[in-house]
C-alpha cells in the first residue's frame, strides 16, 4: 500500500475485535489541524497560568503600598477629628470672648 496516510488501529482486551481507522488526505489534515489546535490550547493555558503566578509575585510590593496608604488614611482621619475638636474648642473660644465683650461693653457704660 503506498501513499500519504495514517491508520490507527485499536486492540481492546479480552478477544473482541480490533478496530482501525486509516485517515488520509482530508481527514488526515482535519486530524493534523486538531492536534496542533489542541496544542496550542494548551501552550496558551499554560502561559496564561504562569503570567498569573509572575504577576502574584510582583503584586506583594503593591500589597505594602496599599497597607502603607491604608495607615496614612487612618493617620489623616485621625488628624481630622483632631482638627475638627480643635474647630469645636476654638467655636467656644469665640463664644466666650462675645460675652466678655458683651460684659464689658455694659460694664463700661
Amino acid at each position: 500500500m503506498g501513499g500519504n496516510g495514517v491508520t490507527i488501529s485499536i486492540i481492546p482486551h479480552g478477544g473482541r475485535p480490533s478496530r482501525q481507522w486509516r485517515l488520509a488526505g482530508g481527514r488526515l489534515l482535519l486530524l493534523r489541524a486538531g492536534v496542533v489546535f489542541t496544542i496550542v490550547i494548551i501552550l496558551a493555558a499554560i502561559a496564561i497560568v504562569a503570567l498569573g503566578f509572575v504577576r502574584g509575585v510582583g503584586s506583594g510590593s503593591l500589597r505594602a503600598r496599599v497597607e502603607e496608604l491604608e495607615d496614612s488614611l487612618a493617620s489623616a482621619r485621625e488628624i481630622e477629628a483632631r482638627l475638627d475638636s480643635i474647630e469645636t474648642v476654638l467655636e467656644e473660644i469665640g463664644t466666650v470672648r462675645e460675652r466678655l465683650e458683651n460684659i464689658s461693653e455694659h460694664a463700661g457704660q
